[in-house]
């Protein structure tokens, strides 16, 4: 095996068009080519998903060097059986808590022993049943809590191609999944190890968005665009002259929150 160098991405350009990469007439596109740029100055190309670097700036890695047949120099990310910490911390597109993922850790017994275990239904190899989130039957716009686990991302072409964006797949401690978004894989909207209060806002076909909301809300969003509506209401009614002149209200602060209080409290018919 070529030696395993480490290194931090400065730079990540398309090296080609999206290709097939499956030799078999008529199968889509699915791959890219991209050109990767280390600090230390080595430079190769690697291969990725459309649109969805194999690496992101920043990120530092361990890889190996190659020659391609038409004599271009080919990186590969180091991925073994079995790797230390850092090397997984490394994967392309992965942010994990200080764990090493059990699909990484060395295996204790070979190939056939496994398979003769899971013939026999061992507990030890047998499926683990999925996570459910306490919060599972909770309604998407109430908040609930959370502390982030492990992050994914792709990149999204919007716009025929003139816009891209970063799709964060977050999934929380507890089980819990939801998607993020971002406009650069630099601006990362949760970070591994952070409690978030949030809500579920959007659905998407392969998942929830999530939206942040203040520490230590109880209130689902439709309550909060309420009464946002009535501040916004209370401020345009106090700027009219003739209110201030005949209720004896001016507009301060203090006035202004009253008013939506009550501009609220009507909305939800506990006053006449």
């Amino acid at each position: 095996m070529s030696e395993i160098k480490n290194g931090k991405v400065k730079k990540v350009t398309p090296y080609s068009k999206p290709y097939a990469k499956s030799a078999k007439s008529g199968v889509e596109p699915d791959t890219q080519a991209y050109t990767v740029q280390f600090e230390d100055g080595t430079s190769g190309i690697m291969e990725g998903l459309i649109n969805s670097a194999p690496v992101i700036i920043g990120g530092t890695y361990h890889y190996t060097e190659s020659a391609t047949s038409r004599g271009n120099t080919r990186l590969d990310i180091v991925t073994t059986p079995y790797v230390t910490k850092s090397i997984a911390a490394a994967v392309p597109g992965v942010t994990t808590a200080d764990k090493v993922s059990p699909q990484l850790q060395k295996p204790t017994r070979t190939f056939a022993e496994a398979a003769a275990a899971t013939k026999k239904g061992d507990p030890e190899v047998s499926v683990a049943p999925a996570k459910v989130s306490p919060h599972a039957d909770l309604p998407d716009n109430k908040p609930r809590k959370g502390v982030v686990q492990l992050l994914k991302h792709t990149i999204e072409t919007f716009d025929k191609g003139s816009t891209t964006k970063v799709k964060w797949y977050v999934t929380m401690e507890d089980g819990a999944k939801g998607i993020m978004w971002s406009d650069t894989v630099e601006d990362q909207p949760v970070k591994v190890g952070q409690e978030l209060t949030y809500i579920h806002d959007k659905v998407y076909g392969d998942g929830k968005k999530i939206t942040p909301v203040p520490e230590g809300s109880t209130v689902d969003k439709e309550t909060m665009i309420m009464r946002m509506a009535c501040v916004n209401s209370a401020i345009a009614l106090l700027a009219i002259p003739d209110n201030i002149k005949n209720a004896n209200y001016e507009p301060t602060l203090e006035n202004t929150i009253v008013l939506a209080k009550y501009l609220e409290a009507h909305v939800m018919r506990s006053i006449d």
